[in-house]
């Protein structure tokens, strides 16, 4: 994977350029990211066709193999992707990317297959590589969303990459056209709020967001003018917060 010395420089220097320089665009910034990727990678990697096929049961229980050829099939030509799940129900494929799948599972859960990329030192080390790598997300969305997210390596191992976690805090800006004693009704209300994880289809940006689904709608309303979701991008070492 590793290319010739002048390629990897380069290549190199445009993944530190897009890692360090937070000051750019978002979208500047990963496209020197995946441009950095393309050269180092080449066409290398696996389809993602092919990821999505290869997931365990274990991690996507209601499609066997069939089924998830059949969304692809139907997908891939510009079709309504939906198949019967073992459950009896019906999976719609919402969206596909190069790095991307997106599945409306059930009527009240979705399910996202993500691919990333470590900057990670070579074997001899003598340089570096991009070894790719899998997240896969599942958001149960009846009565209120929460999502749990999983990581793995191409052998389907689970990996622990570092992850932020956040609180409250974190969504938190003041309405300061509620009141005071509003404000703190409405922390006490989400002291321990339910949150929800959605990929960017052709970024590697992850943002997180609060469920408001299962309050009252005036405290829903009133709390939704003081969240605001969280965006982190993989930088191909970390996540990062973004604006």
């Amino acid at each position: 994977m590793v290319e010739s010395a002048t390629k990897l420089q380069l290549s190199l220097g445009l993944a530190n350029l897009a890692k360090e320089n937070l000051y750019l665009r978002l979208e500047m910034r990963q496209l020197i990211f995946i441009f950095s990727l393309i050269w180092v990678c080449g066409l290398q990697a696996q389809s993602i066709d092919s990821v999505f096929v290869s997931v365990p049961k274990k991690y996507l229980p209601l499609l066997e193999e069939n089924e998830r050829l059949n969304l692809l099939d139907l997908y891939n030509y510009k079709m309504k992707a939906e198949t019967e799940n073992s459950f009896g129900g019906r999976t719609l494929m919402v969206e596909k990317d190069s790095a991307y799948v997106e599945l409306q599972l059930t009527e009240v859960s979705s399910w996202e297959l993500k691919r990333l990329y470590n900057l990670v030192p070579d074997a001899e080390g003598n340089g570096w590589e991009f070894d790719p790598f899998y997240a896969v997300t599942h958001t149960i969305t009846a009565g209120y969303k929460s999502s749990r997210i999983y990581f793995f390596d191409t052998e389907w191992r689970q990996i622990y990459p570092p992850f932020p976690l956040v609180r409250l805090d974190n969504f938190w800006v003041d309405n300061k056209e509620l009141s005071i004693g509003r404000l703190d009704e409405l922390k006490r209300i989400l002291h321990t709020p339910s949150v929800y994880l959605h990929w960017d289809a052709k970024m590697s940006v992850l943002t997180y967001s609060v469920s408001l689904e299962a309050l009252p709608l005036d405290d829903a309303k009133d709390a939704a003018t003081c969240l605001h979701p969280i965006r982190y991008e993989w930088t191909g070492q970390s996540f990062v917060e973004i604006p």
